[in-house]
């Protein structure tokens, strides 16, 4: 990649919990969903889904798209990604039967080029190392 384009946020994040206390057998993965503005030119909208346990702190997004890193996906091959972060701290003590809350995360952005990063790293950072993850979610153009 010989240039890495400048992404910028177009629109305020939106941090919202869409369902508060329900029970599930396990901690669902979080969902991540990026797809381009039908309408303005390298304008994206990133969708994040993300279930945490009950008395976790809001999860906080990182306005900063512009770190770009490479990606080995085997065999020699390599793709570019923005790294994104999400942070949030969950709670001291875990209940037996803990409950969890659906986290809604939404926002636009902008990158100044159609040279871009085929996709995005999102990770999740708990303040536990062992909990924190990450997911990869590929741009598809049509």
């Amino acid at each position: 990649m010989s240039k890495i384009p400048e992404a910028k946020l177009v629109a305020p994040i939106v941090v919202r919990p869409i369902i508060r206390n329900i029970q599930i057998p396990r901690e669902i993965e979080p969902l991540v969903t990026v797809s381009p503005d039908e309408e303005f030119i390298n304008v994206y909208h990133l969708y994040i889904t993300l279930y945490l346990m009950d008395g976790t702190s809001q999860p906080v997004l990182n306005d900063d798209f512009n770190n770009i890193e490479k990606f080995s996906v085997g065999d020699g091959n390599d793709v570019w990604l923005r790294k994104l972060s999400i942070n949030y701290f969950q709670p001291a003590v875990i209940p037996e039967q803990p409950t969890f809350t659906v986290w809604d995360i939404h926002c636009d952005y902008k990158v100044s080029s159609a040279e871009t990063a085929f996709g995005l790293h999102t990770v999740f950072n708990a303040d536990d190392p062992i909990t924190s993850r990450g997911t990869i979610t590929i741009v598809l153009r049509s």
